[in-house]
């Protein structure tokens, strides 16, 4: 079996917040207020 290799872009959207897209999926992250982010969207951990 070869190596597979995928490409990931990140994009800054404003403040604290983040869009990360790989293999045609979006993912969106803020951080918690306690590291200056607004909780608008999930934190990183989340995802986990």
């Amino acid at each position: 079996m070869g190596i597979r290799t995928y490409k990931a872009q990140t994009k800054w959207i404003e403040g604290s917040k983040i869009e990360t897209e790989i293999r045609g999926f979006k993912i969106r992250i803020d951080e918690p207020i306690d590291l200056r982010g607004l909780i608008l969207l999930p934190t990183p951990w989340n995802y986990y």
